[in-house]
C-alpha cells in the first residue's frame, strides 16, 4: 500500500507499506522489481516543506521478519536549504540535524543480535564560491558535525567449551572438547564522535560551435561541443573511527562509488578519515531543439586518487592508490531513440571491469524495442556476470498488443528469464495475460519456475509503464 497525502501545499503525509509472504516472492513473480529494490520499505512519515528548510517526521518498523532492516522509531530531520549567509552574501549555508531512536532488526535466524541507540547528529557548513580571471570557478567549503550516541558497543567473538563423553563399543567412555562461537555483542555506554571537513571544488568550460552542422535523421541544428574539466577534493578527519560505532546509517557495498563531499555522503556512522581527490571531465554536445539548448549527448569521465584511504566497517573498500576509471555516456539524439553506457575499467590490481549499457528505439508508434547488456567481472562483492536483457512491444490495434521479455546470463549460458504477454485494451483498464519461464542457473539441482500471468490496471494512473506495470512509488518511472 502506497499513498501521498496532501494536508496543505507544504505538507504532506507519505505511506509505503509493503507485507510480503516469503523471502523469494519478490524474486520468483516480480523480478524486475526484485533487482531495482529487493527489499521494499515499511514506512510512514509527514514532510513540511519550506524555501529555507524540511522537517520530516519518519517512523520504520521491520513487518518482513526474514529482511534485515533498520528501524526509525522514529526520527526527526531538519535539512536546511542552502542559502546566503546574509542578503547579496557571497557566502552561503547549509546543514542537516536530526534525531533518531534507532534499531537494526536483523532476519530471524541471523548470526547477530538485534542492536539499537538514540542518536544526535547535527551538520553545519559554510561554502563560498569565488571566481579568479573571469573563467575559474573555485568553491571551497568547510563542514563541522557532532554526533552522540546513547549507546555504542562492538561485536566479538564468544567462544564457550564443552565436553562431549562417547561410550565405546567396548564400554570404554571416551571424552572430547568442543566448542561454540557465537557474535556477541558488548556495551561500553554513551559516546560522542566530532567530525571536521572540508575541501574545494575548481572548474572552468571551454566551448566550440559547428553552426553548419545538421542532419534531420541525427536531429541536429548546429551543434556546440562544452567541456568542464573540475578536480574535487574531500577531507574529512574524525575523533572516533566508525570501528568504535554500532552501524546502522552505514555505508553500503556497491558497484558504484559513494560521494564523498558532505552532506551526500549518508553513511553518517561509517565515516572514517578521508582525503580523496576526484579529477574529471564533463562534456555536452548541445543542439538547438524547439528554439531552445537540447543536450543531444552528455559524456562525463572521472578518477578518484586516494590520498588517504576511507576505512568503511561494513565491507573492504580497499581500492588501492587510484578508483577505477568511470566513464557514462548519455545519447538521445531523437526522441524515438536513446542510448546510455556506464562503465569503469581498473587502473591497478585491486579494481574490476563494468560496462552496463541500455539501448531504447521506436521503431513506429506501434512497435518498441529495448536491448540491454550488464557486464561485471572481478568485482569482491558480486559475481561475475555478462547479462542481456531484451524486451519488445507491439501494437497490433488500438485494443491489441503484445510485449515479451527474455534475459540471456551467459556467464552461466542460461536464459534465466522470460516474459509473454498480451494485452486487451478495455477503455479504462488494460487488461494483461500471459506466461513467464524462470531458471534459476545451473547447479545440483536447477529449478525452472512456470507462472501465469494475469493483470489488470488502470490506465489513468501515471505510474503505468509499457509493458503496463504498475510502480506507484515513482510516477515518473520509465523502466520496462
Amino acid at each position: 500500500m502506497q499513498d501521498r497525502v496532501y494536508l496543505t501545499n507544504d505538507l504532506w503525509a507519505n505511506i509505503d507499506i509493503n507485507k510480503i509472504s516469503d523471502v523469494r516472492m519478490l524474486q520468483d513473480f516480480l523480478p524486475n522489481e526484485y533487482r531495482l529494490n529487493p527489499q521494499p520499505d515499511n514506512v510512514a512519515s509527514l514532510t513540511q516543506w519550506d524555501k529555507y528548510f524540511t522537517l520530516s517526521l519518519v517512523y520504520r518498523k521491520q513487518l518482513n521478519n526474514f529482511q534485515d532492516t533498520t528501524e526509525q522509531l522514529p526520527s526527526v530531520d531538519l535539512d536546511v536549504t542552502r542559502h546566503a549567509v546574509t542578503e547579496g552574501s557571497n557566502l552561503f549555508y547549509d546543514g542537516e540535524s536530526s534525531y533518531a531512536r534507532q534499531r537494526l532488526a536483523f532476519a530471524s535466524g541471523a548470526a547477530y543480535q538485534d542492536y539499537g541507540y538514540n542518536r544526535v547528529d547535527t551538520y553545519h557548513e559554510l561554502i563560498y564560491p569565488m571566481e579568479f580571471w573571469k573563467f575559474l570557478s573555485f568553491v571551497p567549503r568547510i563542514g563541522v558535525r557532532g554526533d552522540y550516541y546513547s549507546n555504542q558497543g562492538a561485536f566479538a567473538q564468544d567462544v564457550q567449551n564443552f565436553t562431549v563423553q562417547t561410550l565405546l563399543p567396548n564400554n570404554t567412555l571416551v571424552s572430547s572438547v568442543q566448542q561454540t562461537v557465537s557474535n556477541k555483542l558488548y556495551t561500553h555506554g554513551a559516546l560522542f564522535r566530532g567530525v571536521i571537513d572540508g575541501g574545494f571544488e575548481a572548474s572552468f568550460k571551454l566551448s566550440r560551435e559547428y553552426p553548419n552542422v545538421e542532419s534531420r535523421l541525427l536531429g541536429l541544428d548546429d551543434l556546440r561541443h562544452v567541456i568542464e574539466p573540475y578536480v574535487d577534493l574531500s577531507l574529512a578527519a574524525t575523533t572516533a573511527p566508525p570501528s568504535k560505532i554500532l552501524q546502522i546509517d552505514r555505508y553500503q557495498p556497491s558497484t558504484q562509488l559513494p560521494t564523498f563531499d558532505f552532506p551526500q555522503f549518508t553513511g553518517i556512522d561509517t565515516i572514517s578519515d578521508w582525503a580523496v581527490l576526484q579529477i574529471g571531465a564533463r562534456n555536452r554536445l548541445e543542439t538547438k531543439r524547439d528554439n531552445q539548448s537540447f543536450n543531444w549527448a552528455t559524456f562525463s569521465t572521472f578518477v578518484d586518487v586516494n590520498m588517504k584511504e576511507p576505512t568503511f566497517a561494513t565491507g573492504n573498500f580497499h581500492q588501492g592508490a587510484v578508483s577505477n576509471l568511470y566513464n557514462s555516456l548519455s545519447l538521445s539524439p531523437v526522441p524515438w531513440a536513446a542510448l546510455h553506457v556506464t562503465g569503469q575499467t581498473p587502473l591497478n590490481s585491486h579494481g574490476f571491469n563494468e560496462i552496463n549499457t541500455s539501448l531504447t528505439y521506436t521503431a513506429s508508434k506501434d512497435l518498441q524495442l529495448n536491448l540491454g547488456h550488464e557486464y561485471l567481472d572481478h568485482n569482491p562483492f558480486f559475481g561475475n556476470s555478462s547479462l542481456v536483457d531484451t524486451g519488445i512491444y507491439y501494437r497490433f490495434d488500438d485494443n491489441w498488443s503484445f510485449s515479451a521479455r527474455e534475459e540471456y546470463e551467459f556467464e552461466n549460458s542460461t536464459l534465466e528469464n522470460q516474459v509473454y504477454q498480451l494485452h486487451r485494451d478495455l477503455s479504462s483498464w488494460v487488461a494483461s495475460f500471459g506466461v513467464q519461464v524462470e531458471n534459476n542457473g545451473p547447479g545440483s539441482s536447477p529449478r525452472l519456475l512456470y507462472a501465469i500471468l494475469f493483470t489488470m490496471t488502470l490506465k489513468d494512473i501515471p505510474g503505468a509503464t509499457i509493458p503496463f506495470t504498475f510502480d506507484p512509488s515513482n510516477v515518473n518511472s520509465k523502466s520496462p
